[in-house]
This record gives C-alpha cells, sequence and structure tokens, in this order.
C-alpha cells in the first residue's frame, strides 16, 4: 500500500481547451476586455481564443474591477491591499496595446489615500481619466455622500499620479450619470433645484465642461444650460443629446376586486442639441417625447419598451411592442421593433423600419444596431445603410449582463467592418458588415 501523504502531485503542463468569451471592448484594433474572472484579456478576432491575459487582481482578494480606455492605453480600476501604507487603496493597472507592437503591461500603480473611484469613468486620447468619486459626509442620525469630479493624469505614473478634484454638487434625476470625453474635455451634466413644489419640483440642468488640455492643471469651464440630463454627445461636441425625468403615472383601469389587472407607464423627453461656437449655450433642433408601459390582466398583457443611441451627429430610437394572449385552450404571442434614425442637423428622419418579432437589438460600439431577427440578423449603419444575413445570433447574445445602473461590456465592437459579439463558450461571433 501507498499513503497519501506519500503523493506529491505537481503540474506537468496547462492547455487551455476553450475560452469563455463574457464580454468584449475595443483596443485599438485588438479586441480585449474582462473575463467572469477578472482577467483582462486580448482575443482572438477570428475565433475568441485568448492571446495575451493578465491577473488584474492578487490570488484570494476580491474588488469590483472598472476598465475604461483611449486608442492606446487600458487602465484597469480595483481596490488592493496597500502594504506599505497597510490599509486597503484605489489601484490602477495601466496595459499599452499600440498598434503594430506587442500588448504590454505598463504596472500597477495606487492612487494615494482616499482617492477611490466610482465605476463611472472615462478616458481622453491625452491620457487623463474623469471618473465621479464621492466623499462620505457623516452626522449623528445620517450620511450623505458629496458627489466630485475627479481627473487622474496617467501620462508618467511611475513619477507619480496627479489628481485633482472639482466639487460637484449636482443632483442626478436620471439614472445614468455620465462622462464624455471630447478631445482634451471632459463632459458631465447635472441640475440644481430651482423650486420646490408638491406636484413636482422644478430644475435647471446643466452641462458641465473640464478641460483637462493641461493635464496637470485641468479646469472647470462655463456650465450651459440644457434641459435634462447628457446621454451622449457628438465626437466634436457640435451636438448634445438629453434625457428629461421621468414623469410616472399608474393608471387604475380595472374592476374592482381584480388583482390581477395593473398598467403603469413614464414618459420622458429626448432633446437634440446644438452648441453654438464658443459652446456657451445650446439650442434645441428636435424632441422626442417617449413613453414606456407596461399592462396586465387576467388574459394578456402588453408592453412598450424604448431604447435610445447616440451615433456622433446621429440618433437610433429603437421602440420595441409586445404583447402575450391566452385563455384555457389557446396562447399567442406577438411584437414589433421598430427602428428609426435621426440626424440630429436637422433633426429629420433618415430611415425607419418595423420587425415583426425580432428577438432582441444590440448597441454596436463605434457601429450601429444590430438586430436578431426570425431569418437570422439585420444590421443598420449610422448613415442608414441596411444588411442582413441568414446565420442566427439567437445565441451569440452578451453572456455577461447588464442593470440599470450599469454596462458591464456586453455590447459588440465593430472593427474595420465585421461586428463582434460575445458568445460565451462559442467564444467570439463575427459578422461582416461592410
Amino acid at each position: 500500500t501507498r499513503r497519501s501523504s506519500d503523493l506529491n502531485p505537481k503540474v506537468l503542463s496547462e492547455l487551455t481547451l476553450a475560452s469563455y468569451v463574457s464580454n468584449t471592448a475595443r483596443c485599438g484594433q485588438y479586441l480585449c476586455g474582462l473575463d467572469g474572472y477578472y482577467n483582462f484579456n486580448i482575443y482572438d478576432k477570428t475565433n475568441g481564443e485568448t492571446l495575451w491575459s493578465t491577473k488584474t487582481l492578487p490570488q484570494n482578494s476580491y474588488s469590483d474591477v472598472t476598465l475604461t480606455k483611449n486608442s492606446n492605453f487600458a487602465y484597469i480600476y480595483r481596490i488592493m491591499i496597500n502594504s506599505e501604507a497597510n490599509d486597503t487603496e484605489g489601484a490602477i493597472k495601466v496595459v499599452q496595446f499600440k498598434d503594430g507592437e506587442a500588448v504590454k503591461e505598463v504596472g500597477d500603480f495606487f492612487l494615494g489615500e482616499n482617492k477611490e473611484l466610482s465605476w463611472i469613468q472615462t478616458a481622453s486620447e491625452n491620457n487623463v481619466i474623469a471618473a465621479v468619486a464621492y466623499d462620505i459626509v457623516w452626522y449623528d442620525d445620517h450620511s450623505e455622500d458629496n458627489a466630485k469630479m475627479r481627473l487622474i493624469d496617467m501620462n508618467d505614473p511611475k513619477k507619480g499620479i496627479k489628481v485633482t478634484d472639482f466639487d460637484f454638487d449636482y443632483e442626478s434625476l436620471i439614472r445614468e450619470k455620465n462622462i464624455f470625453a471630447v478631445g482634451s474635455t471632459f463632459w458631465s451634466s447635472g441640475c440644481k433645484l430651482k423650486k420646490a413644489d408638491e406636484n413636482g419640483d422644478q430644475y435647471l440642468c446643466y452641462a458641465l465642461p473640464f478641460d483637462a488640455g493641461d493635464p496637470k492643471n485641468p479646469k472647470a469651464g462655463k456650465r450651459v444650460n440644457i434641459p435634462g440630463e447628457l446621454v451622449g454627445i457628438s465626437g466634436n461636441a457640435k451636438y448634445l443629446y438629453t434625457k428629461t425625468p421621468q414623469i410616472y403615472n399608474y393608471d387604475d383601469n380595472c374592476a374592482d376586486g381584480d388583482y390581477y389587472c395593473w398598467s403603469s407607464e413614464n414618459t420622458y423627453d429626448i432633446n437634440i442639441l446644438k452648441l453654438n461656437e464658443d459652446k456657451t449655450s445650446a439650442t434645441v433642433v428636435a424632441k422626442e417625447t417617449l413613453t414606456d408601459s407596461y399592462g396586465y390582466n387576467q388574459n394578456s398583457y402588453e408592453s412598450v419598451s424604448n431604447s435610445v443611441y447616440t451615433k456622433d451627429d446621429k440618433v437610433f430610437f429603437v421602440k420595441t411592442l409586445t404583447g402575450e394572449e391566452w385563455n384555457t385552450c389557446s396562447y399567442r404571442s406577438s411584437g414589433v421593433t421598430e427602428v428609426r434614425l435621426i440626424s440630429a442637423s436637422d433633426g429629420k428622419e433618415i430611415y425607419k423600419k418595423s420587425f415583426e418579432n425580432a428577438n432582441f437589438v444590440m448597441n454596436v460600439n463605434e457601429g450601429g444596431v444590430i438586430l436578431s431577427t426570425t431569418e437570422g440578423w439585420t444590421y443598420i449603419a449610422p448613415d442608414g445603410g441596411e444588411k442582413s444575413g441568414n446565420f442566427d445570433i439567437s445565441s451569440a447574445r452578451a453572456y455577461s449582463y447588464s442593470d440599470y445602473w450599469r454596462d458591464y461590456g456586453v455590447e459588440p465592437q465593430l472593427i474595420e467592418g465585421t461586428v463582434y459579439i460575445a458568445a460565451g463558450w462559442e467564444g467570439v461571433v463575427s459578422i461582416n458588415v461592410k
């Protein structure tokens, strides 16, 4: 017999049989992304195999991890243990991926005490990260979070990271608190209470620019009065896209005692704005009023949902109506997805089409939108061009997840005329949309 204590197993070699691709992002001409273990990976665009990888967290540690990037660098933020400070601290791993050069890890850099970030981050092309940060203020019976706009100069992190904070005492009235990088300027938004009213408070909302042209000495720009808060911006900051707070309405058209019948709806406006030359004021080009609704009774339900995707100087409006009817002998479902494309220059519609029983619609990063249809797929480009194929992409919907508060990197990526979609154990699904 041989005792178990005599055994000394060793790993002789490793072989990856398949890569599970849960989400994708674009890193220059590379396809990249964080996997379910928070490893940062570079993927083969033809089959989804992992070409290069780095662990973002030390073994046996856990933290939320946020990826932001520009054309040459990925910045991976997380909370780590700083042994020198004997405490946890916000840290950024930097990965360089210049086209034509091998991907390389630049290093891990701590931000300093009390310099933690939220997941809301973006990076400019001159290597500055903008993020929302919160200072917790404690009172006797409660606490409050004071938001700040935090700009982080990552141009020479080995010599130290310069962090600059700006007071950001603006209230957010929509779920999305967004920051957009245009050149070396970061744009965000927020609202201030104008008048309290029991029938609905009145607010003044502003677009808020922060100029990081000098990364070591960024400055807050002049705020611009806008209707609602920013949900998009064109590449040259010529056009702004805003969303107003939702107005909720709960209808009760049901008979007394019918607890299986109810409906609700919420209405909001999407505004297309044009900034003047010196970017100090904005005019409204067009306004779209959208209503999301849901109704249910004992025999049926019906819902209407809207999604809005801004693409530089174009806007996609996607409206999906779904319904089901049933009784003791039959069951019937139906659905219609309407896609509209609007030009920001004049507010005119340049594309409109309805699709029966489309499975889903996905926003394509740096591209248009793609639908999984009963025939296969249809891609609609930002110029209104359309291309379809009979390949079934219904199983290639992003295997990661998202919620109302956060996008977990599930968008398909457009790189040189090909759309790449994360497909779990199937790797990457690629679709030529040229």
